[in-house]
């Protein structure tokens, strides 16, 4: 234990003095870094979707709830604007 802290110091010492020499062990776990992060997210995300999400989408199918009111079999919400074509119209477009 002691021996690894005397091995630390002297390298965050030798780092300190010459910059140039820790970028290779910065880039290096920078690297190990990168991959453990992108795994974890990953992971988090996918216990979030499967643990949360598709749970209450099954209860809600078996339910029967609609949250989005997505009927199917009705026709179109759209409502059809008629509007003039003067050039008036252009200056004013809000």
């Amino acid at each position: 234990m002691k021996i690894t802290a005397y091995l630390l110091a002297g390298a965050g010492a030798l780092t300190s003095a010459l910059p140039n020499m820790g970028k290779p062990l910065y880039k290096g776990w920078m690297g190990v870094a990168f991959v453990i992060a992108t795994v974890v997210s990953n992971a988090v995300i996918a216990l979030i979707f499967y643990g949360l999400i598709t749970p209450m989408a099954l209860v809600f199918k078996v339910l029967g709830r609609d949250c989005l009111r997505l009927k199917r079999g009705e026709g179109s919400h759209w409502v059809p604007v008629t509007m003039p074509a003067d050039a008036e119209r252009y200056e004013r477009t809000f």
